[in-house]
């Protein structure tokens, strides 16, 4: 398995001490403010604004519904996992949200991968880019950022309580995560990958390629957000509703 540098331990700032001093108007302003400009200090408003805030960033987001988002919020509230794993980084919507999410939580770290496979040539750093969108959603502390395959690290995956997948998934990539990671999952692993309907599935680029939803039978998971692209879980055949909430 592919060691990852660790982008750093620092504690997380005192809670509420720039909060305190917005007024109800500044607030607004900055729930409000819909472009990337650097002087925006997102860092004075709470994780659930933030994730607000997020929706709307179109440096960061220009493909999820805010739907999404808020599943994948509820979603890893709903485990507060000590350990998650995520993978499908760039451009850092899904990872900062999930960060959020943890800092909502109080507890939790994030290991965030990607293999980067579109970093071109002589371009931005697109690594070096989404760091800088995570540290300006001030849950730097929350996440560590590194370059990982999934095809590598499937081989000898990291112990985790919830992982997440988005690597251009279909039904070819869903099965190496299942086939990896069904002891593990047995043993209490959730997962949550985006995909898993039908819509997804006929969508023109994914129409030529195995699709998930044959998946269904064999894994057994669940759609819990079906707005385009959808989000799904899988979790133990045995879990029982409190665990599936």
């Amino acid at each position: 398995m592919m060691k990852t540098p660790d982008s750093g331990d620092a504690e997380a700032p005192p809670e509420g001490a720039d909060q305190a001093e917005l007024t109800p108007r500044e607030r607004l302003e900055l729930l409000n403010s819909r472009h990337a400009a650097t002087n925006v200090d997102l860092t004075r408003l709470t994780p659930r604004e933030r994730l607000q805030h997020l929706h709307g960033d179109k440096q960061v987001n220009w493909f999820f519904p805010a739907s999404f988002g808020n599943a994948l919020w509820d979603a890893v509230l709903a485990v507060r996992p000590a350990i998650m794993i995520a993978f499908g980084v760039d451009p850092g919507y899904t990872t900062i949200v999930a960060a959020l999410a943890l800092e909502e939580a109080g507890h939790g770290r994030l290991l965030a991968y990607d293999n980067w496979e579109d970093q071109l040539p002589g371009g931005p750093d697109l690594q070096a880019l989404v760091r800088s969108r995570i540290d300006r959603y001030g849950i730097g502390h929350r996440l560590t950022l590194a370059k990982c395959d999934f095809r590598d690290w499937i081989g000898n995956p990291e112990d985790c309580d919830l992982l997440y997948l988005d690597i251009d998934n279909d039904g070819e990539r869903v099965g190496w995560m299942f086939d990896g990671l069904r002891v593990r999952i047995e043993r209490g692993l959730i997962v949550l990958f985006e995909g898993g309907t039908e819509a997804r599935d006929q969508h023109p680029h994914y129409a030529e390629r195995p699709p998930i939803r044959n998946l269904q039978e064999k894994i057994g998971y669940e759609t819990i957000l079906e707005d385009f692209p959808s989000l799904s879980r899988v979790v133990r055949p045995n879990a029982g509703r409190s665990e599936r909430i």
